[in-house]
């Protein structure tokens, strides 16, 4: 198994070299962004799926400031540190970024194939999601959108918890 912290890339710089290389080595580069809040089987199936469609898989991770805007103040209930750490342990996972711009993300990665949601494309950013599929489109990339995973959900596990 890879190294763990060697997943993780801390600059944009550092990112965008990364995945060029990739580029460069013929890999066919999915990109695919979320919270990875209290991480469940649904989050590993979503990314072992994800990985599926190409030879390496970046993931973007939302910073704590930016998922306390998309899921409020009692979020997230793990550290972006560590919600990158427990994604980057996943074998099929090549690299994480923890990121705030959704939409800087993708201009800076250009992934062959960007992998989102059905729930997250059908949030109340659907503008902004818009825009992320067409700068991935532009680029000669597709946008692939993966139904909801049934098995569980963070904000499922929360509210179980919080009734005990």
């Amino acid at each position: 198994m890879r190294n763990i912290y060697d997943k993780i890339v801390g600059f944009r710089a550092e990112l965008v070299e990364r995945c060029q290389r990739a580029k460069r080595s013929q890999k066919t580069l999915v990109l695919t962004t979320g919270v990875w809040d209290l991480l469940h089987e649904g989050h590993l199936v979503y990314l072992t799926e994800a990985r599926m469609l190409g030879d390496f898989l970046a993931v973007g991770v939302n910073s704590d400031a930016h998922v306390k805007t998309i899921k409020g103040s009692g979020r997230p209930i793990i550290n972006e540190r560590q919600r990158a750490f427990m994604v980057a342990g996943f074998e099929c996972v090549d690299l994480v970024y923890t990121f705030d711009d959704r939409l800087d993300i993708v201009k800076a990665v250009e992934p062959s194939v960007f992998v989102m949601s059905e729930t997250s494309h059908a949030n109340p950013n659907e503008g902004e999601r818009l825009v992320q599929q067409q700068v991935v489109k532009e680029k000669g990339g597709r946008v692939v959108i993966f139904g909801p995973q049934r098995q569980c959900s963070t904000t499922e596990i929360i509210r179980r918890i919080r009734c005990l």
